[in-house]
């Protein structure tokens, strides 16, 4: 049968449809290319079906990955301080999205991760597509991983020459605010209120540490 000559209508189509193509990202047009290269090379007036087996066939090779269960598991706590739903979260965040993750960084650490991941052409924003890949590889690479009860319990020792079982709660606030890397007052409030004996005013801190580890 001969071929209809081209109408405006066939102009416009074609248009739209290199548009279309255009827009497409390149591992998806290279992927489509070959496809419609296939089919091309297949149709000879007799073989569709062949056609249409090889289109198959080069599309089943062609699926979107799922996102794995680490992948969603940031996601969904990038997304908790992400209040414009435009994926991006302030920069303060991070140390909060980070340590909701199970990791324990120092504010050093989480410096060095905001240098990594900070938008550089929206200054104090951080965007999910940087933050992701560097979350992830820091999980699967284990670090930033909390100390065990061994460490923690050897911690508290040190700082219970007496070997009394327990610490006062001004002992803790010097040793935490004046020691090593000092907490900020609301980091201290806040381990105080989970860690001090609500009776005593004391802190056990095997008890303590029992609780961190639930």
């Amino acid at each position: 049968m001969g071929r209809a000559p081209d109408s405006e209508s066939d102009g416009t189509t074609r248009e739209k449809n290199t548009l279309d193509v255009v827009q497409t990202k390149p591992d998806e047009l290279y992927r489509e290319t070959e496809i419609v290269r296939e089919v091309v090379n297949c149709i000879d007036g007799s073989n569709v079906k062949k056609a249409i087996q090889s289109a198959q066939d080069l599309f089943s090779d062609f699926q979107v990955e799922e996102p794995s269960e680490l992948e969603k598991k940031i996601v969904e706590a990038f997304e908790v301080f992400d209040h414009g739903g435009d994926k991006a979260v302030d920069v303060r965040e991070i140390g909060t999205i980070v340590r909701s993750l199970g990791c324990c960084p120092t504010e050093a650490e989480i410096q060095e991760i905001l240098a990594a991941v900070e938008d550089q052409e929206t200054s104090g924003s951080v965007s999910l597509e940087r933050f992701l890949p560097v979350m992830m590889l820091i999980i699967q690479e284990n670090r930033l991983q909390p100390a065990s009860p061994e460490k923690l319990l050897e911690a508290f020792l040190t700082l219970d020459p007496e070997n009394k079982g327990y610490l006062s709660k001004d002992d803790i606030s010097k040793a935490m605010m004046e020691e090593g890397e000092p907490f900020t007052q609301e980091e201290l409030d806040e381990m105080l209120a989970i860690a001090v004996d609500g009776e005593t005013g004391r802190i056990p801190y095997e008890y303590y540490i029992n609780q961190l580890m639930v």
